[in-house]
């Protein structure tokens, strides 16, 4: 990531199960976005970083736990 740094200009941030898209809240699924976040902040990123959520039975609970992780992330 660090090679091409300069040429990203936004984030989609969202975790998965690791079988899809799941667009699961950050922490609820099995990514690691920690080491992420930190070489984008290593590299001097300070564009956009969208949470990228998709829960259609609870948007807004949904929405709640990502504000919460995203609190935590950042």
């Amino acid at each position: 990531m660090k090679k091409i740094g300069n040429l990203i200009w936004h984030v989609h941030l969202h975790d998965n199960l690791g079988q899809k898209d799941d667009h699961l809240v950050p922490g609820e699924g099995k990514l690691r976005l920690s080491p992420l976040l930190e070489c984008l902040k290593e590299m001097g990123y300070s564009s956009l970083v969208v949470a990228e959520l998709w829960n259609p039975k609870d948007p807004w609970g949904t929405a709640r736990r990502g504000r919460k992780a995203l609190g935590r992330l950042f």
